[in-house]
C-alpha cells in the first residue's frame, strides 16, 4: 500500500513537472508569435524618422496606439530600441533616451530580422523603473521601421497564460499517466499477490524443514547419547572394573611385571576415555536439559568451557518454567556462543545471561577478547554455519541473532525471540 501511494505521488509530481515545462514552452512560443505579429503589423509601420527623433506630434500618435494596446491587458510593458541600445520610446517615459546593454542574444541579432522570447524576472537594469509584476514573457523582435531603418521592439506579455496552460496540460496528462499506472497496477496486482503467496509458502516450508532438521538433530543426539550410555560407556565401565581385578591376580606371580604394567596403563586409558565419553555425553544431550533444568545445563556448559581455560559466569532468570523447545534453543545458542569464543577469540572470560520474562527470551553471551569480532550472520560465506542455522531458528520465532563489538570491549552475541509453545 505504501509503495502504491509513493508511486502515485511520484507520477503526479512528474506529471506536474512535465506540464509546467510544456506549458512554459507553449506560452513562450505563442508570445513570440503574437509579439512578432504585433511588431510587424502595428508598431513598426508607425515608427519613422520623426518618432526616432522624438518629435512630439509623431510620438504622441505612436504613444496613443501603444497605450490603447496596453490598456487591453495582454501586453504589460513596451520598449522601442535603437540597435545601439538606446531606448527610443517606452511606456515608462523616464527610460526614454537612456542607453542600456542589450541582452546577449538580442545584441548579436540587432540590425536584422529576428524574434526572441523568454521568461523574464525583470531583474535587468532596464527594468528598474517598471513596477514589480512577477515573471513576464519578454519578446524581442528585430525588424525595420516605415523608413527601412533597423529597430528592436520589445514587449512584455502576462505570464498568467502559463498557469492556465499548465493546469490544462496537467489535467490532460494526469488521466493518461495515472490511468496507465492504475492499469499497470491492476495487471500486476494478481501477479504480485501470487508471488507473495508463493514466497510466504516457501518461507513456511523452509521454516518447517528447519524445525524438522533441528528436531531430527536433537533426536539423533538423544539416540547417540543413549547408545553411548547403554553400550560403550557400560562396556568400558565393566572393563575398568575387570582390569584392576586381573592385575591383582598377577601380583602373586613372578616374572609378570611387564604384563601388570600393561594392564595398569590400559586401566588408566579406559578411565580417561570414560571421563571423555561422559563429558561428550553431557555435551551431546545433557540430562538436565531433558529434565527442563536450563540453568543446570548451561552451568555444565560453563564447566566444560572452563577446562579450556575460559572462566565463565552464568546468570539465568526466568519468571516461569520454559518448555522443551525453548530450553533447547536457548541451550544451543549459549553453546554456539561459547564455542565461537573458544575458537575465534583470545578471551579469558565470558559472561552468559539468559532472561525470560512473559513471552520474551533474551540471551547474551559476552567475552573480554582483545579484538572485537563483527559477523554478518546471514552471509553464507562467513563460515559460521551453526550461527546461520541458529539465526534462522530464532527468526522463525520472530526474533533476531546478532554478533558485534560490545560497548565495554570484546564481542557480544545477542539473541531475542518469543516463546511460542503453549507449554512455555
Amino acid at each position: 500500500m505504501v509503495c502504491v501511494l509513493l508511486s502515485t505521488v511520484v507520477v503526479s509530481l512528474a506529471t506536474l513537472a512535465v506540464a509546467e515545462r510544456m506549458s512554459e514552452k507553449i506560452a513562450i512560443s505563442e508570445a513570440r508569435t503574437r509579439g512578432e505579429a504585433f511588431t510587424n503589423g502595428v508598431a513598426a509601420p508607425l515608427v519613422n524618422t520623426e518618432v526616432r527623433a522624438g518629435d512630439p506630434a509623431a510620438t504622441a500618435i505612436f504613444s496613443d496606439v501603444m497605450r490603447n494596446r496596453l490598456d487591453a491587458g495582454s501586453i504589460v510593458h513596451m520598449k522601442l530600441w535603437g540597435t545601439d541600445g538606446t531606448v527610443l520610446w517606452s511606456d515608462e517615459t523616464a527610460l526614454i533616451g537612456r542607453t542600456f546593454d542589450l541582452e546577449e542574444p538580442v545584441r548579436d541579432l540587432a540590425g536584422g530580422s529576428f524574434a526572441h522570447a523568454e521568461l523574464s524576472s525583470l531583474d535587468q537594469p532596464e527594468n528598474e523603473l517598471e513596477p514589480e509584476s512577477g515573471k513576464l514573457l519578454e519578446v524581442y523582435v528585430g525588424t525595420r521601421d516605415a523608413d527601412g531603418d533597423p529597430i528592436v521592439f520589445e514587449t512584455y506579455w502576462s505570464a498568467a497564460r502559463i498557469h492556465r496552460d499548465e493546469r490544462r496540460v496537467f489535467w490532460t496528462l494526469a488521466p493518461l499517466s495515472l490511468g496507465s499506472m492504475a492499469l499497470l497496477l491492476a495487471l500486476m496486482f494478481p501477479i504480485a499477490m501470487n508471488l507473495a503467496r508463493n514466497a510466504s509458502r516457501h518461507v513456511r516450508e523452509r521454516n518447517r524443514l528447519l524445525q524438522h532438521a533441528l528436531g531430527a538433530a536433537d533426536m539423533e543426539r538423544g539416540r547417540i547419547a543413549e547408545l553411548l550410555h547403554d553400550g560403550v560407556i557400560q562396556d568400558l565401565s565393566g572393563l575398568g572394573y575387570a582390569l584392576p581385578s586381573a592385575a591383582s591376580r598377577l601380583e602373586s606371580r613372578t616374572g609378570l611385571d611387564e604384563a601388570r604394567e600393561i594392564i595398569d596403563r590400559a586401566t588408566e586409558l579406559v578411565r580417561r576415555d570414560l571421563i571423555a565419553l561422559r563429558t561428550l555425553l553431557v555435551d551431546i544431550y545433557p540430562p538436565s536439559l531433558a529434565a527442563g533444568e536450563l540453568a543446570t545445563a548451561i552451568g555444565e556448559l560453563a564447566v566444560t568451557s572452563e577446562r579450556s581455560g575460559l572462566v565463565v559466569s552464568v546468570e539465568v532468570r526466568t519468571d516461569r518454567p520454559l518448555g522443551r523447545a525453548t530450553n533447547q534453543l536457548a541451550y544451543r545458542i549459549v553453546r554456539e556462543g561459547l564455542l565461537n569464543i573458544a575458537k575465534h577469540t583470545a578471551a579469558t572470560r565470558a559472561r552468559v545471561s539468559v532472561r525470560a520474562s512473559g513471552a520474551d527470551v533474551e540471551i547474551v553471551v559476552r567475552d573480554n577478547g582483545p579484538e572485537p569480532v563483527s559477523v554478518t550472520v546471514a552471509d553464507r560465506h562467513s563460515g559460521h554455519l551453526g550461527l546461520r542455522l541458529l539465526a534462522d531458528a530464532v527468526a522463525d520465532r520472530g526474533g533476531e541473532l546478532t554478533i558485534g563489538p560490545d560497548e565495554d570491549g570484546g564481542t557480544v552475541l545477542t539473541a531475542t525471540f518469543r516463546v511460542l509453545e503453549t507449554g512455555d
